[in-house]
């Protein structure tokens, strides 16, 4: 009786932990995103946390698209120690249902590159926050030069957009926020 009480503790304390970690201990856990395979909606909240050094999403001609319809709990968080999302000729559409928001953390943030069909929207309800930790670097940036035709559009109906760039060591990054070509939406 005394392991079976146990059990049931473990099982509560890693709901409890997994909850305050990412939020939601019934969040789909995506992994990296490399290809266009989760084109989907997802009834609950969605984690796409980058594997290794690499970017969560890293899409190269392709298009991503993930919407939650959970009203309680389907917010979009993503995690990378490299491009939170790297898009080159390829687009990323993330919806966020509801009362929920989308959560951008990485060293260099939000990059895309290539032509007017590269493109990265965020649309979120309530707030929608992208924060880059690189010291130098742009938490959002539209492409590399003048030729380069890529954007991003970031979408928050009733909520607040934040945008935080920098680290501990360097809290104000040595590059704009914001770089090239991107709509914000309130």
């Amino acid at each position: 009786m005394a392991r079976k009480k146990n059990l049931e503790r473990a099982i509560i304390l890693g709901l409890i932990l997994s909850t305050g970690v990412y939020g939601s201990a019934w969040a789909q856990n995506l992994g990296t995103i490399t290809d266009g395979s989760h084109n989907d909606t997802y009834h609950d909240s969605v984690n796409i946390i980058a594997d290794d050094n690499s970017p969560a999403i890293k899409i190269d001609g392709k298009i991503v698209e993930i919407i939650t319809d959970n009203p309680a709990d389907g917010r979009i968080s993503i995690v990378s120690d490299d491009n939170a999302i790297d898009v080159n000729n390829g687009k990323v559409i993330l919806n966020a249902a509801d009362e929920n928001y989308i959560s951008v953390n990485g060293q260099y943030g939000i990059v895309t590159t290539g032509d007017e069909n590269s493109k990265v929207t965020l649309t979120a309800k309530n707030n929608t926050i992208i924060s880059a930790g690189g010291s130098s670097s742009s938490a959002i940036k539209a492409g590399y030069d003048e030729n380069d035709k890529s954007s991003i559009e970031i979408i928050s109906t009733e909520g607040d957009i934040a945008i935080t760039i920098g680290n501990k060591d360097n809290p104000f990054g040595n590059n704009n926020a914001i770089a090239k070509r991107v709509e914000i939406f309130l």
